[in-house]
């Protein structure tokens, strides 16, 4: 009879005199007791010798050995190779049967080159069974315990498929659902009403569902503020391919602390169908590393977090309320197709932050809705594939009831235009936004086409203001030709004061031109004709708005022939090693094709061509831009910048201008033509002599 005191075993062991009778009791059984298990104090199964003698066997007749073994000593005879020999508790077999049969010596030294030990295959098969890891031991517990233990964790590791009730608003964990699935494994749909944590990391090759969207996060009817301590989504690590046009949409009051990293889209979309859609108001929702690329020409969208779809508290009253900083940073976007592709990015948010974020083949990459006031565009890239397209959208479609949009900063942006008159940097949504304190830095667009959009396509609306700074758009104008005057401000003070610009000041306001002499009208302007011309100086203050500000306008009166204007802008060497852009307003009595011819003038009569530009001349003002590279070519203070403008008119037209205006950078920088007063034209004329053309 046992006490069965059920004392742990302690450092030292018991010291209780009980679980000494007990234990020797249990000894005896383990080494003579006629079963192969006893329980120990403890109720731990263990082995006796009984049990693991026999479980040698039974390995040793599963290999054929025989289960009666020869005591090792002198004379003992081995005369079958199943036969084995036992010498200080190892087994042995004979190593080489063509010994058989060996007659051993006694001599150990001498029989041992003869035979082979077979203990270590008994204890490799034991430990290849299917309890093999409860025969090894793994600190204080065995192989066994310790795998059982990790599956436990591994099973735990998905999570709920489903969360279907709300938690209470005191709850302000998570849930983490982190798969580890095999290739190619099912991707259910699956909705989460509360905060969850999705790692797809160990999900090889997902095969995702034909409808989607695959999840859905949060709950309608929730109100931030309750909802504020455990609105946490995170969705990260997940590759779909082929999968349909929606991946994952957030409810209203689902987007304070969400965050979207390193999911990769691959041709899944529709139109008018966006991969990620936050609904209602979204506030710091972060974007980060994500990818979306299609091949097939599904024209589906990337990114949209708009208040247009509330569902919440309000309904259609949440839209134009605002979301709030929405963070996106790292993206790619690319439509690989031989088709134009939707919409990469479209946010409503205050203070939204775009930073290193990549478009490619789409129709617009960067939408900002109303009200996107201090949003910030930084390092940007966007290709322009196909026509139609736009960098960057501002507005919406539909006008809403206020399309102010002021205070947005694009910073460090590259846009190539792939030679489409139709592409555009900048494009306005709708007939109704009016863009206030814009500032672009920074900029550099190339591939533009022989008749490009200007920067800024901006409507002719009053109240507009742009702040530009560094740009790179050769033959670009900022912004379109408006009645509507539009500030422009000149961060890197870029423009250079042109004398004349809009004929402010001219000695006599009729000149009479003889056929085939270059006539100064003023001290910068000329004019010359096959046939007798006249020059006339026209206008009032009233038509500044329509033609960038000028007071006046030149009227050229010229008869059928050859005939041409020329401008010289003094001090050519002060702009040398650069580009240079001038622009000018002409418009003429018939369309009619010209030419433009920028040159240097020196003193010594060497004259060294620039840039040669064709341009089409209509019965309406237009504004042309006309860049060149200025290379070390003025050898003298008083060499001279000419802009000539040629034309061949098959009968008597008239051609009207307004000046010339220039500006340091290969953009036009154009917002008015009367940048110097009368006085410092006149203080500019008094005294220069000028270059005859």
């Amino acid at each position: 009879m046992r006490y069965n005191t059920g004392n742990p075993v302690g450092p030292d062991g018991s010291s209780d005199p009980r679980d000494l009778y007990d234990t020797a009791g249990i000894a005896d059984l383990l080494v003579n007791g006629p079963l192969g298990e006893y329980l120990s104090r403890l109720g731990v199964p263990l082995r006796s010798w009984r049990g693991i003698m026999q479980q040698v066997t039974d390995y040793l007749i599963a290999q054929g050995y025989e289960s009666v073994y020869l005591e090792y000593g002198p004379g003992v005879i081995v005369e079958r190779q199943t036969q084995l020999v036992q010498r200080s508790g190892e087994l042995y077999r004979v190593l080489d049967m063509t010994d058989l049969p060996l007659s051993l010596t006694g001599v150990w030294s001498t029989d041992s080159p003869k035979l082979m030990a077979i203990g270590d295959a008994a204890l490799r098969q034991i430990l290849s069974s299917s309890a093999g890891s409860e025969y090894i031991g793994h600190h204080d517990k065995t192989v066994k315990q310790v795998l059982d233990t990790v599956t436990g964790v591994l099973e735990n590791l998905e999570g709920p498929d489903t969360l279907t009730v709300v938690p209470p608003f005191t709850y302000s964990g998570n849930r983490s659902y982190t798969p580890i699935m095999p290739e190619g494994a099912a991707l259910p749909q699956q909705t989460y009403v509360a905060p969850v944590h999705i790692d797809m990391a160990h999900w090889d090759n997902p095969t995702p569902p034909a409808l989607g969207p695959i999840w859905k996060f949060g709950s309608p009817g929730l109100t931030s503020g309750p909802f504020w301590s455990q609105d946490s989504y995170i969705l990260k690590n997940a590759t779909i391919v082929d999968g349909p046009p929606q991946i994952a949409t957030w409810e209203a009051w689902t987007g304070d602390m969400l965050v979207v990293e390193n999911v990769r889209v691959v041709n899944c979309g529709a139109p008018g169908e966006w991969a990620f859609v936050g609904k209602g108001q979204n506030w710091w929702p972060i974007f980060r590393g994500n990818t979306w690329a299609d091949v097939t020409n599904k024209h589906g969208n990337f990114f949209k977090f708009v208040d247009d779809d509330a569902i919440g508290p309000g309904g259609e009253d949440m839209r134009y309320t605002g979301n709030s900083r929405c963070v996106i940073s790292e993206n790619r976007v690319k439509s690989l197709g031989g088709e134009v592709g939707g919409i990469g990015f479209y946010t409503s948010a205050v203070g939204t932050s775009y930073t290193d974020n990549a478009c490619e083949g789409m129709m617009i990459g960067i939408q900002l809705g109303y009200p996107s006031t201090l949003t910030t565009i930084r390092k940007y890239y966007t290709e322009l594939p196909f026509g139609n397209s736009a960098s960057i959208l501002i507005g919406d479609i539909t006008p809403g009831p206020n399309n102010l949009i002021s205070d947005v900063v694009i910073d460090g942006a590259y846009a190539n235009m792939h030679l489409f008159d139709s592409n555009g940097f900048i494009a306005i949504a709708n007939t109704e936004v009016v863009v206030d304190r814009l500032t672009i830095d920074d900029i550099s667009i190339s591939n533009v086409s022989a008749n490009p959009t200007p920067l800024v396509s901006l409507n002719d609306l009053n109240g507009q203001s742009i702040s530009v700074g560094s740009i790179r758009a050769n033959d670009v104008p900022v912004i379109p030709l408006t009645t509507a005057h539009v500030r422009i401000v000149d961060l890197n003070s870029a423009e250079i004061k042109a004398l004349n610009g809009d004929f402010s000041y001219i000695s006599v306001p009729t000149v009479s031109v003889p056929a085939n002499v270059w006539t100064p009208l003023a001290g910068n302007w000329f004019q010359r004709s096959s046939a007798a011309s006249t020059f006339e100086r026209a206008g009032t203050g009233a038509q500044r708005q329509a033609r960038r500000q000028s007071r006046y306008v030149g009227y050229s009166y010229f008869g059928a022939g050859s005939n041409a204007l020329c401008y010289q802008l003094p001090r050519a060497n002060q702009y040398e090693g650069g580009l240079v852009t001038c622009q000018f307003l002409m418009q003429a009595s018939s369309t009619i094709n010209m030419q433009v011819v920028v040159r240097i003038y020196n003193p010594d009569g060497s004259r060294i061509t620039l840039r040669t530009k064709d341009i089409v001349v209509v019965n309406a003002i237009r504004e042309f831009t006309v860049s060149f590279f200025d290379n070390l070519f003025a050898n003298n203070d008083d060499s001279v910048i000419a802009v000539e403008i040629y034309h061949d008119a098959l009968s008597a037209i008239n051609v009207t201008t307004t000046g010339m205006r220039f500006n340091l950078g290969g953009f036009g920088l154009c917002s008015r033509s009367d940048t110097l007063t009368l006085a410092e034209t006149q203080a500019g004329v008094t005294g220069r002599s000028w270059i005859n053309p």
